[in-house]
């Protein structure tokens, strides 16, 4: 269900999970740069009065495996679905931002947060370094990159969120539960499929040769300073220890391949 009042705006801004009270400082960060169209998908109840253009409201597919893969890409799929804009932030409730993203948006890539994107030869021990998923060794996490901010042309937001990737998506979160695989990288592995890729969760090895370049071709890894970008949630206060840890696929790392 969309509540708000229809219109076409330059660019669009969408908040897709559960309202706190930080939800309140993220727009406000928000408006200290853009004007445009903000679109809050959430979902169906009672909701405080927010400073808002649209309210994509979804049924909440209740508790489910895999790190609620049904609620993440169902919230992300609603609110690109409503979004108008040329070019079009998909990020979170509990995520500021300070810097203008659709300044710095290149042609038929997303740019991505680095932080929590392993870096494709590293071989993942999350025991060790304390990483919260873990993902069994013949996967070696080729294609795992963070799903918390994604911005770009309208048209690479919407492939990313698209039905033919939430399909995808809840075909492989069926076959390859928590913790054979994770949300983000079952996401990754989806869209790029769906982008002419020969890659699949049913064969990552032999997708060795495109661990990088898939990566390469489609996104831009930036930094939390570089994106202006601060979360809320507490386990991810200090983005700069976790961008230390050696599984971090850095921007740093990603401009030298």
């Amino acid at each position: 269900m969309l509540v708000g009042q229809e219109g076409t705006e330059l660019n669009s801004v969408i908040l897709r999970g559960i309202v706190t009270s930080g939800t309140f400082d993220v727009i406000r960060s928000i408006k200290k740069w853009h004007d445009g169209e903000i679109i809050l998908s959430t979902w169906e109840g009672d909701l405080p009065v927010l400073s808002v253009d649209k309210i994509v409201l979804s049924k909440d597919p209740g508790n489910c495996h895999l790190h609620n893969v049904k609620r993440q890409i169902t919230l992300a799929k609603a609110g690109v679905d409503a979004a108008e804009g040329e070019k079009v932030l998909l990020t979170r409730t509990d995520v500021m931002h300070t810097v203008d993203c659709f300044e710095i948006i290149k042609d038929g890539k997303l740019t991505l947060l680095d932080f929590l994107s392993i870096n494709p030869d590293f071989y993942f021990c999350p025991l060790r370094y304390g990483a919260q998923s873990q993902c069994t060794p013949q996967h070696r996490t080729f294609f795992k990159i963070t799903d918390f901010v994604q911005w770009g042309y309208a048209s690479e937001i919407k492939a990313w969120a698209s039905q033919s990737v939430k399909d995808l998506l809840f075909q492989y979160a069926e076959t390859y539960p928590y913790p054979e695989s994770t949300i983000e990288q079952m996401w990754c592995v989806a869209f790029l499929s769906q982008r002419g890729y020969d890659i699949s969760m049913e064969s990552l090895l032999e997708a060795y040769d495109l661990r990088w370049t898939a990566l390469t071709d489609n996104f831009v890894f930036m930094s939390h300073r570089d994106m202006g970008v601060k979360i809320l949630k507490p386990a991810y206060r200090d983005l700069d220890e976790i961008r230390s840890r050696p599984w971090c696929l850095t921007s740093d790392i990603f401009n030298f391949v």
